[in-house]
């Protein structure tokens, strides 16, 4: 499972070039990707269900479902 922020995987760091390059050095290794998964930000200020709920309305609306994909993986 990769967390889906910095550093783990994050849309601004990995475009197609790189999203191939980490599916083969996953596949090199002999591991297997499971999931992308949706990192809620804990900081105690901001634990509130509303900007939870945003957060993940943002995170659906990105391009997850291409770079899953494209890694040969669900998020």
């Amino acid at each position: 499972m990769l967390g889906a922020k910095r550093p783990h995987l994050s849309l601004i760091d990995y475009d197609d070039a790189a999203g191939r390059k980490l599916r083969a050095r996953i596949k090199e290794l002999g591991l297997e990707l499971v999931c992308i998964a949706a990192i809620m930000i804990l900081r105690q200020e901001w634990i509130n269900r509303e900007f939870q709920m945003l957060r993940f309305r943002l995170f659906i609306s990105e391009n997850w479902h291409v770079l899953a994909h494209d890694l040969g993986t669900i998020w």
